[in-house]
């Protein structure tokens, strides 16, 4: 069995607390036997940046994540207008959207992108997505558009898995949603 040095440092007894990274760390430093018979503890700063936890006005690393998204849609939304055309971005939560929501924060005119944006938490509707994205182009003459990476269907089936033939899982079973770009070039 491997040990790591954090491990080593409360079986010995030589710390009282520190800083593990994850919840099941801070389990598992709390359960080693300690020599001097003290009660290791554990606190877990959760460092998410999706900002999906309860109980929290935000995690730690969203605002600097929402900042990037925002600042990255502002330049999407002046390449777009420069070269006007279809712009989608996806944008990292597969069950939040509030990364995707932050893309809107850069907007500084009504006409300024992105000028749809969709949400996991919302059923995603293919039909009313082409007329949605129809209509903006018509009004705008180009559309930037935001999407989630785990929007799902009205079953809460994602929608990367119902249009992709071949799907990619990642080390947890878990269906593979960002870092491809396949989910905008599926739409």
């Amino acid at each position: 069995m491997k040990v790591s040095a954090t491990e080593v440092d409360l079986r010995c007894g030589w710390l009282r607390s520190c800083t593990l990274p994850s919840v099941g760390s801070c389990q598992k430093g709390q359960a080693l036997p300690s020599p001097t018979g003290a009660q290791p503890g554990g606190i877990h700063i959760p460092k998410t940046i999706d900002n999906d936890l309860v109980e929290n006005d935000h995690t730690p690393g969203f605002p600097n994540a929402a900042r990037f998204v925002s600042q990255a849609f502002a330049g999407a939304n002046l390449d777009n207008a420069a070269l006007p055309g279809i712009y989608i971005g996806v944008v990292m939560g597969r069950h939040a959207g509030f990364l995707t929501t932050s893309s809107a924060l850069g907007k500084k005119f009504p006409d300024d992108g992105p000028h749809l944006i969709y949400l996991p938490e919302r059923a995603f509707k293919l039909d009313r997505f082409l007329s949605e994205v129809k209509a903006a182009y018509e009004r705008h003459s180009r559309c930037v558009i935001a999407v989630s990476e785990g929007i799902q269907d009205a079953k809460g089936h994602s929608i990367a898995e119902v249009l992709a033939k071949d799907i990619k899982r990642d080390e947890h079973g878990n269906v593979q949603l960002s870092g491809s770009g396949a989910l905008a070039d599926l739409l």
